[in-house]
């Protein structure tokens, strides 16, 4: 694959993802995800893929902090919610769930294996 920031990478970033949950390997997972999410973004907003992606975050973490607001796009309002999530999950595994609130990590791979087919679905891999 030459371009990972084109259709074929990433689809390509789709099935590395699958491959990750399939091997248990779900801190990588979910970080992939992450970045699939942004990369996505940053091409459907015209933004360079490598030098945008902190635009891309802010507009996802925009549309996330507005998730309830009135008018907002169906795509970017589920696109919101899935970078919120995201968001949440990650900070539970880069910090040991040593956070108020944590994922009890009996339910954590669950809460990933069931938010994968939504973030693919909203980037359209």
């Amino acid at each position: 694959m030459k371009d990972p920031f084109s259709p074929e990478g990433l689809w390509a970033q789709a099935a590395m993802v699958d491959l990750l949950l399939e091997t248990g390997s779900l801190a990588q997972a979910v970080a992939l995800m992450r970045e699939l999410l942004v990369s996505w973004v940053c091409l459907e907003e015209g933004l360079d893929p490598l030098k945008g992606r902190e635009p891309a975050e802010k507009l996802l973490g925009t549309w996330g902090s507005q998730v309830r607001g009135e008018g907002k796009a169906p795509q970017e309002a589920e696109l919101g919610k899935l970078w919120n999530e995201l968001t949440d999950i990650r900070n539970d595994i880069l910090h040991a769930s040593m956070r108020k609130s944590p994922t009890p990590a009996e339910s954590l791979q669950r809460r990933i294996q069931a938010l994968w087919p939504r973030v693919r679905a909203g980037v359209a891999v």
